[in-house]
């Protein structure tokens, strides 16, 4: 295992950790930014038999090594690199905030992205904006939840892009989730082994909050000439996305989850602890503490119709959310799928389980069921579609 890494010049910068796992008791790379607020680090083995190793440490210009002891590995010698799962670990909040004033002031980026390639409005440009579940959005565009919107600094990225209507990555009851990477390869058939979020509950949470934070700084900027960005121009929707049956979603730490987002005034104060003094000004802002008060829902495939319902009824009524349903292609029928699939739009070597068909919401349940959802919606003041 230690071969992989006698070449230290392709691993010496911030943002790698390699470290012993106190859990499974093996190696594992771990992302981030270091652990310091101030000097980004990386830590990397580079020879076993002297158990010696080295800090790589970064104060924003060439990297010095620091000799350091290496704890024993637990993990035999044999064992492959691709056989460790990654475990994802946010970078902290006072690295990316050093990170993307530095980058902006140094190299007219954020994070790697460059202002040529950023989304800036044109005072005398077209308003692009639109209403989302009673919010204006300045541009009708955004990611789908994802592992990409599961991070703080993807969320700025995304902003940066030109979305401003985002959806959080899915966050259920289950978050000790082992899935493998790259979980989704869409180089053409898209290929899906990813259902909701690698963090646990709390950090999916902070890194939330953290991205919306980062991007009301970015809005108080002048980085479109002419174009007040705090204003409509850079008007931004946060949606909510949990699963996956009416169990896991009505459980304690779900439900703590959406209404730290509709109210996230704690986890914003936490995090404004971290802003580095010399940021101290970011300190100060009006950091809206509402987030979200979304949600999309997404459900098992097969989930019954009336239980669907009931946790659509849930949301509304006790969280007092407004609600998107997921719905899957199945529920369209065999002949409809099929020929949308195989003749529409060319995929005729794929083949559809067909207990999907069967098991999951019908095309008429769903128009039923939505009817009475805005029936419902109406009465409580909130907002339902699909």
């Amino acid at each position: 295992m230690w071969e992989a890494q006698r070449e230290p010049q392709c691993l010496l910068r911030p943002g790698m950790n390699v470290g012993p796992s106190a859990e499974a008791g093996w190696w594992r790379w771990v992302a981030g930014i270091g652990a310091s607020s101030l000097v980004p680090s990386c830590f990397v083995g580079l020879n076993e038999d002297a158990r010696q190793g080295y800090v790589v440490q970064q104060e924003w210009g060439a990297p010095k090594l620091i000799p350091a002891s290496i704890p024993e590995p637990v993990q035999p010698r044999d064992t492959a690199w691709s056989d460790v799962m990654v475990e994802l670990c946010p970078a902290s909040f006072a690295d990316l905030v050093d990170r993307m004033f530095l980058e902006i002031r140094r190299q007219e980026a954020v994070f790697d992205l460059p202002r040529r390639k950023w989304y800036l409005p044109h005072a005398d440009g077209p308003d692009l904006g639109v209403r989302f579940l009673g919010h204006r959005a300045a541009t009708p565009v955004g990611p789908a939840s994802g592992p990409h919107t599961q991070m703080a600094q993807n969320l700025v990225l995304c902003w940066l892009a030109g979305a401003r209507i985002l959806e959080l990555k899915t966050v259920q009851i289950n978050d000790r989730l082992e899935i493998g990477r790259p979980c989704i390869d869409a180089a053409n058939v898209c290929y899906n082994i990813e259902w909701s979020q690698e963090l646990r509950i709390g950090e999916s949470l902070s890194e939330y909050v953290a991205g919306a934070m980062l991007i009301h700084m970015l809005r108080q900027m002048d980085l479109a000439d002419g174009v007040d960005l705090t204003g409509s121009a850079g008007d931004t929707v946060f949606d909510m996305s949990v699963g996956y049956d009416l169990a896991g979603i009505k459980s304690e730490p779900v439900v703590r989850y959406i209404e730290s987002l509709k109210n996230a005034r704690a986890a914003i104060d936490e995090l404004r602890l971290q802003i580095p003094a010399r940021h101290r000004r970011l300190r100060d802002l009006d950091y809206p503490a509402q987030v979200s008060d979304s949600i999309t829902l997404s459900t098992f495939h097969g989930c019954p119709a009336d239980e669907i319902e009931r946790i659509c009824t849930f949301l509304l009524g006790e969280m007092g959310v407004d609600v998107v349903v997921k719905m899957n292609p199945p529920m369209l029928g065999r002949e409809r799928l099929e020929h949308l699939l195989h003749e529409v739009m060319g995929y005729s070597e794929i083949r559809v389980n067909p207990s999907a068909y069967t098991s999951g919401l019908r095309f008429d349940e769903a128009v039923d069921m939505c009817r009475r959802l805005r029936d419902l919606a109406g009465r409580l003041g909130r907002q339902v579609g699909a």
